[in-house]
């Protein structure tokens, strides 16, 4: 019963730190630059395009 309530207190104060980071504005740039520099779907699009118009 111990170990179970430790558990539901640290799993209180992970979503806390959680909540406090998604609401920081900091972090919310930082995350859609990571986003935006990792995926580029340009190349993606261009081919998705050509395969669509050859079956049209």
């Amino acid at each position: 019963m111990e170990l179970m309530n430790m558990g539901n207190r640290i799993n209180a104060a992970v979503e806390e730190i959680i909540r406090k980071f998604v609401k920081n504005p900091k972090f919310e740039e930082e995350i859609r630059k990571l986003i935006g520099g990792s995926i580029d779907t340009s190349e993606l699009d261009r081919e998705y395009d050509g395969l669509n118009f050859r079956y049209i």
